[in-house]
């Protein structure tokens, strides 16, 4: 059952059912669900997914049970397949994602230094790079209106109006 789930301790979990005819077995008597095992309608994909929002409601009550440490133990302890959702900090400081020069520091439009993440995209012969932060909300309005044929007596209107910052 492909999904997100929150643990006790309000950490999250993303649970990989890759192959999961082989794996359902494994994965039941693991999280403590023997009925789930040996129930011949959830053995196929097919029937899983007959039942998948009773099955992920319960998933969701099931991990909400035990922390993100004793899930990870017991997850790992089987050999299930399983990822840890990281929060902003924890991908800031991701050594994977430091050990790929994943993040860059851009300048925004008041002159903060701001964090963002470079293109996962490399080219042999060309050089990707960050070169601007995203614009600010509003920042080009008056700009794109008078290139949709806007005139600046309307825009001021619609300024007016409060339609338009």
């Amino acid at each position: 059952m492909f999904n997100f789930y929150r643990t006790a301790d309000g950490r999250w979990l993303y649970l990989i059912m890759m192959q999961g005819d082989r794996h359902w077995r494994d994965f039941s008597r693991a999280i403590g669900r023997d009925d789930w095992a040996d129930d011949e309608a959830l053995q196929t994909m097919r029937g899983r997914f007959e039942q998948r929002s009773e099955i992920i409601a319960r998933l969701d009550a099931l991990f909400s049970t035990k922390s993100f440490d004793e899930w990870a133990e017991i997850l790992d302890r089987h050999h299930l397949f399983w990822a840890r959702v990281q929060n902003d900090d924890e991908v800031l400081a991701d050594p994977q994602a430091a050990a790929l020069e994943a993040w860059g520091e851009v300048t925004d439009a008041a002159g903060e230094s701001m964090t963002l993440l470079k293109s996962p995209i490399g080219f042999s012969r060309s050089e990707t790079s960050l070169r601007v932060a995203a614009p600010e909300v509003g920042q080009h309005t008056e700009e794109v209106l008078l290139e949709h044929g806007y005139t600046w007596e309307r825009i001021a209107e619609l300024k007016e109006q409060g339609a338009i910052g």
